[in-house]
């Protein structure tokens, strides 16, 4: 007689949700190419109006509407459904707003994504998507998608920093500069402002100059075209140097290096701006970061997620003495601020 397996004393419900993760991801995905949320807010509130709507049967459409319910993307009231204010704000298209489309690069990141057993076997990314030519490829895109997400904490960040108040006439360099939009947020504050945005001549051509021009600020913009670990920034010219979503492609040694060209860019108290998708100094929170981590390993050589410690202590090795920040409620990372040549102590701002 064989001696019985005593059952686990634990359900797997973990490793079931982590397992289950891809279908939530693509059942957003096709609601966004489907313009669920968008028919919703055109008053299609019903099964039978989203069918039609769509196109589809209505078997599909509840069965997808329930499950874009359950996910919590939507509400679901008798027999309609509604949308919920971050719904209404991020998934429907005339949303000033509107990120449906990064929802849509997930589904690009999971083919990539796939190869993580082999990028981790072999020690070499699957692609190199900060490298020249793969850049230029892939950010157009990426820039684009990503204006609107990050256009209100760039706004945050210039009335943080006081942009046409208390400081004025600013020279401001913004590093691969991608759509433009922390500079932007900048230069709208105020005219006097002069930008030079610089990345990749592909990059500068298809988006950075479209953005620019499509919110009336070419006046104010000069263009700087090249590899950030190779061009010149020169010495001492800037009074704001921003590195938004930067460094993490870069990882530690590329990043102490590139700060130390910022500081030497910067005017005596000038300022770098440094956005990130930030860890906590366990390194596995939040999960969003820890996931990142894991994307700059299979598409970058050096990338990662770092802490506000790390990028911190960059910040002091390159020659900054006040590291201050910015919390938005559109973030879940602070935006960190080094100040070049002063004698504060460092602060947080709330």
């Amino acid at each position: 007689m064989h001696k019985s397996t005593p059952l686990p004393t634990v359900p797997p419900r973990n490793l079931i949700s982590v397992q289950e993760a891809y279908m939530q991801t693509q059942i957003l995905i096709s609601s966004v190419e489907l313009n669920l949320f968008t028919h919703i807010a055109q008053g299609h509130v019903t099964v039978a109006a989203l069918a039609t709507a769509i196109g589809c049967t209505e078997r599909a459409a509840r069965i997808l509407v329930d499950a874009v319910a359950a996910l919590g993307l939507i509400e679901k009231r008798g027999e309609q459904y509604l949308l919920t204010e971050e719904s209404a704000t991020y998934l429907v298209k005339d949303s000033p707003f509107y990120a449906g489309d990064a929802a849509l690069l997930q589904g690009k990141m999971r083919e990539i994504i796939g190869h993580l057993t082999e990028v981790i076997l072999k020690g070499e990314p699957f692609a190199r998507t900060n490298e020249p030519g793969e850049a230029e490829i892939f950010f157009p895109y990426l820039a684009s998608l990503l204006f609107k997400p990050h256009y209100p904490v760039a706004k945050a960040v210039a009335a943080f920093l006081e942009i046409g108040q208390n400081r004025c006439g600013s020279r401001v360099l913004d590093v691969a500069s991608g759509s433009g939009v922390w500079s932007i947020a900048i230069a709208e504050r105020d005219p006097s402002v002069r930008v030079t945005a610089h990345d990749f001549p592909n990059i500068i051509q298809r988006v950075t100059k479209r953005f620019v021009e499509e919110h009336g600020l070419s006046q104010q913009y000069d263009f700087l075209a090249g590899d950030l670990n190779e061009v010149n920034f020169g010495e001492e010219h800037f009074d704001i140097i921003i590195l938004g979503h930067i460094l993490h492609s870069e990882g530690e040694m590329r990043s102490r290096h590139l700060l130390k060209k910022v500081n030497s860019a910067l005017r005596s108290t000038g300022i770098v701006v440094v956005a990130e998708k930030l860890l906590d100094e366990s390194l596995i929170s939040p999960l969003s970061s820890a996931l990142f981590a894991v994307n700059m390993l299979v598409n970058t050589q050096y990338g990662d997620a770092f802490t506000f410690s790390h990028i911190s202590s960059w910040l002091r090795g390159a020659g900054f003495e006040s590291i201050q920040t910015v919390v938005s409620p559109l973030t879940r990372s602070p935006i960190i601020v080094g100040i070049k040549s002063t004698q504060q102590e460092d602060t947080r701002y709330g």
